[in-house]
């Protein structure tokens, strides 16, 4: 079986006919991730950095809680495991 005599100028026709897929614009995210991906040792020290600042962040952004009641039992605390516990277990503060 023989193709017919315009097949194989169609399919050229057809290949040049798809255009190139555009590359977006620059993109910082983009390039970062061109940057990094090859390198996982660069991409877990990156991702740790993050983390870090935002636990740095987080812990500006918090209000600073002053509770009198707990200075000479700091583990008494309300903020504290054992606080926490001595709450429930006694229905209250101590």
């Amino acid at each position: 079986m023989e193709p017919h005599a315009g097949f194989e100028t169609a399919v050229w026709q057809r290949i040049h006919a798809v255009s190139a897929p555009k590359l977006p614009g620059f993109s910082i995210l983009d390039r970062l991730r061109e940057w990094v991906v090859p390198y996982p040792a660069w991409a877990s020290a990156m991702a740790a950095a993050a983390g870090i600042v935002f636990g740095v962040g987080l812990a500006f952004s918090m209000p600073a809680m002053r509770d009198s009641r707990h200075a000479g039992e700091p583990l008494l605390h309300s903020q504290t495991l054992a606080g926490s516990y001595l709450t429930m277990t006694t229905g209250g503060p101590r």
